[in-house]
């Protein structure tokens, strides 16, 4: 009998994975998938310093690492900054390699939601250009810590009362400062080229807006890499607002 499927969860910039992905994680195990929400390295201060880009990519590969060396097939779902390391952190990870060398187990699909493919040599901020938000602009080698409004953005798809419940149960539990040092990094592997790749793109996301989301697919498309897109009626957190949607789509 096969092995399960293995997500491994990649939140974005500012929040810790378990409450992140609180409300699909149960739903994809109830469908028999394993499910590892992985934390970034960069979210939340460290006696050492702020972490890099490079310290979030060595995290997620260990995570990735760890599944592969037993035999699993690693599916990366990655939300917002998460897919610059998760991305990356697929070098030398990607299933196809590995079977080469005769191991079983590595990386068989991307799966980007309400986030970002990077293109390589290009950071976060230089893929957001304008639409940066103004605290990613700010302290490049510091914290940024989420505005207490900025859960609006999040959750504006739904009714404010659904919105609060949300904030409350979820987007508090969550959130943490964040590593400014970490924008500045950029992908060298463009894992993308190698896997099935697929983006969900929210039509009411106002953190990542549509147009950077279709400027990003039209890249890839004038690449030749092939992104299967699924749009929907959705902010930047599709994973807490729209679960059904999310877990389709997975």
């Amino acid at each position: 009998m096969p092995n399960p499927i293995a997500f491994v969860l990649i939140p974005g910039a500012s929040v810790v994975a378990e409450p992140c992905f609180a409300r699909v994680t149960p739903r994809l195990r109830s469908l028999g998938y394993e499910v590892y929400p992985t934390d970034l390295a960069s979210v939340g201060e460290r006696p050492e310093g702020p972490a890099s880009f490079e310290d979030d990519v060595t995290q997620i590969a260990a995570q990735i690492r760890k599944l592969a060396e037993q035999g699993k097939d690693v599916v990366m779902a990655m939300s917002s900054y998460g897919g610059f390391p998760g991305t990356q952190a697929c070098k030398g990870l990607i299933a196809a390699d590995r079977a080469k060398e005769g191991k079983k187990g590595g990386v068989v699909a991307l799966a980007y939601l309400a986030s970002f493919i990077p293109p390589p040599g290009k950071s976060i901020r230089d893929v957001m250009g304008e639409s940066l938000p103004e605290a990613m602009k700010d302290s490049p080698n510091d914290y940024m810590q989420n505005h207490p409004e900025s859960w609006r953005y999040a959750f504006c798809d739904v009714p404010i009362e659904e919105a609060e419940e949300l904030r409350d149960k979820y987007y508090v539990p969550a959130v943490d400062k964040q590593s400014t040092k970490s924008f500045n990094g950029y992908i060298d592997y463009p894992a993308y080229r190698f896997v099935d790749t697929c983006f969900l793109l929210g039509e009411q996301d106002m953190l990542v807006p549509p147009v950077v989301s279709r400027s990003m697919l039209k890249w890839a498309k004038d690449e030749g890499i092939e992104v299967k897109t699924t749009s929907i009626q959705a902010s930047h957190a599709p994973f807490l607002t729209k679960v059904d949607e999310t877990v389709e789509f997975l």
